[in-house]
């Protein structure tokens, strides 16, 4: 194991680690819940870290889901550029908390002691679910260089992913007014992604194993 990995996993511990989710002797610990809160600009890695939680049995919530789900609803709004925009208008007409409001609504309350919600834009987002679960909500930012996303983009094929530079250029504009930089800046922990997929989902198997999940 290299130096980089070691520093890596007892950053992860000392961000993460604590009292156990859940403790059988004590009826107020008994349903505990951490829920892990992703963000990053897009093309970063997220969406791998949520893929690896889901194979691990973690329930994943995906705020974009939301907002594409909401969106396919929309009429006269079939282009995909247009999902930002809707994004952007339901806030302005709902308020900037709105995509966190309804995916708290769909989390599941049973026993499952741990939850992960992907794509975290806004400290206005952050409040809503720090509300919802106090200290036990943590945010862990991915990070990757500008001209990595968007290779990755390019490649994905995503509705929504841009066509050009200028189209990324757009989009991480938009975001970074959304507030996202600053939930990135106040992140628990950064997750450095200019790698492999490989190499990123065994960070992400090490984040979960190290709170005590799989």
């Amino acid at each position: 194991m290299g130096i980089h990995l070691i520093f890596y996993i007892r950053i992860m511990h000392e961000a993460l680690s604590g009292d156990p989710l859940s403790d059988p002797n004590d009826p107020l610990k008994a349903r505990r819940k951490m829920v892990l809160g992703l963000t990053g600009m897009p093309g970063s890695g997220k969406g791998e870290i949520t893929s690896v939680a889901q194979d691990m049995g973690v329930p994943s919530y995906s705020l974009g889901d939301v907002v594409r789900e909401f969106h396919a609803m929309a009429p006269y709004m079939d282009r995909p550029e247009d999902i930002g925009i809707f994004a952007n208008g339901e806030r302005e007409s709902h308020g900037d908390d709105v995509w966190a409001r309804r995916l708290v609504e769909r989390i599941d309350r049973g026993l499952s002691e741990l939850a992960i919600i992907d794509g975290v834009r806004s400290l206005f987002e952050v409040d809503v679910f720090r509300s919802e679960w106090g200290d036990d909500f943590k945010i862990i930012s991915v990070h990757s260089s500008p001209g990595t996303r968007f290779s990755r983009l390019l490649t994905r094929g995503r509705e929504d992913d841009p066509l050009d530079r200028s189209d990324f250029d757009a989009r991480d504009l938009r975001e970074l007014g959304w507030g996202i930089g600053d939930v990135i800046a106040l992140s628990d922990i950064m997750v450095l992604n200019e790698g492999t997929a490989a190499d990123l989902r065994e960070k992400a198997r090490d984040i979960l194993t190290i709170i005590g999940w799989g």
